[in-house]
């Protein structure tokens, strides 16, 4: 078992996805699964170098959550690429590396069904699976998001619709559940071997023991092959970009992760959060293995309310 440490992670704050269009998103997951926008940001004038993006950058961004509401639950941040555009990019298919789909546990996949698929209620092509979470095969749905993201759907009986994990590829699994332990992940289920007749794959599911409703659900391909996901390294890239996660103190994990074996570390930044409720938060962006970016934010646990 990891043991924590100061200055480390303690709770998920949000999974981004860079998409063409934010109103088309925001409808696709409010139709979908009834989130709600609750913030919104403007960056007219931003500062794109801390996302490998040259000049200043116009952006917009939508913070989405599940009825627990902020503080309490993760959030999707929608953002929309003004200046310089979405840079357009292939979705992830199975066998892929990388960040691959984000995760929601529903009561019903009947019941969504009933609410209908896409925006404005519209059709749109699901897939009914088993999917592995938390060492266990569901009942689950994969179905698209308009930026070409997949989202699963696990079927779970207790509770309401919650945003529950984010699906990782990895080219070696020991090695990656190495890497998040260093950020405070730890064992929730596995290692384990899942196989089925298009499939066979390694998987370990990994979560913050201060944040018990989210996991990171790392799978190694076996069966198909495996490649790497291809993907640009500036922060415009379409679709699932980067997880970001809070801590106590980011200058303080900076000297913690700089030796870290699998992480490239950045240096701590002050961002300006102009039209949220904050004037701004220190981050850090590090990028781990299979190039998942991931942004450390200065946030007390004492600012996120109890998560269960």
């Amino acid at each position: 078992m990891t043991t924590e440490r100061s200055g480390l992670a303690h709770g998920i704050l949000h999974c981004n996805i860079n998409t063409v269009g934010v109103s088309a998103a925001h409808d696709f997951y409010a139709g979908l699964l009834g989130l709600t926008r609750r913030m919104r940001t403007l960056t007219p004038a931003g500062d794109g170098a801390m996302l490998g993006i040259d000049g200043d950058t116009d952006s917009e961004t939508w913070f989405l959550y599940d009825e627990r509401g902020p503080r309490v639950a993760p959030a999707l941040e929608l953002v929309q690429w003004n200046s310089p555009a979405v840079a357009r990019r292939s979705a992830p298919v199975p066998g892929h590396t990388g960040l691959l789909a984000v995760g929601f546990r529903v009561p019903s996949l009947e019941g969504i069904r009933l609410r209908g698929l896409g925006p404005d209620g519209a059709s749109a092509s699901a897939e009914r699976c088993v999917l592995p979470y938390r060492g266990e095969r569901h009942r689950g749905m994969r179905v698209t998001d308009p930026d070409g993201v997949p989202v699963e759907l696990v079927q779970h009986a207790e509770g309401a619709t919650v945003l529950s994990h984010l699906r990782i590829g990895c080219h070696d699994l020991a090695r990656s559940s190495v890497c998040y332990a260093a950020l405070g992940f730890q064992e929730v289920a596995g290692p384990s071997h899942v196989e089925t007749p298009e499939a066979e794959v390694s998987t370990v599911s990994l979560g913050l023991s201060q944040d018990p409703t989210f996991t990171l659900e790392l799978v190694e391909w076996r069966r198909p092959v495996k490649v790497t996901q291809p993907s640009a390294e500036a922060g415009n890239a379409q679709g699932l970009y980067r997880i970001a996660l809070g801590c106590e103190d980011v200058k303080e994990a900076h000297s913690a992760l700089l030796d870290t074996p699998g992480w490239q570390v950045g240096e701590p930044l002050w961002v300006p959060m102009p039209g949220s409720p904050l004037p701004g938060l220190t981050v850090l962006f590090m990028t781990g293995p299979d190039e998942v970016v991931v942004e450390l934010v200065e946030r007390p646990a004492t600012a996120l309310a109890h998560r269960s």
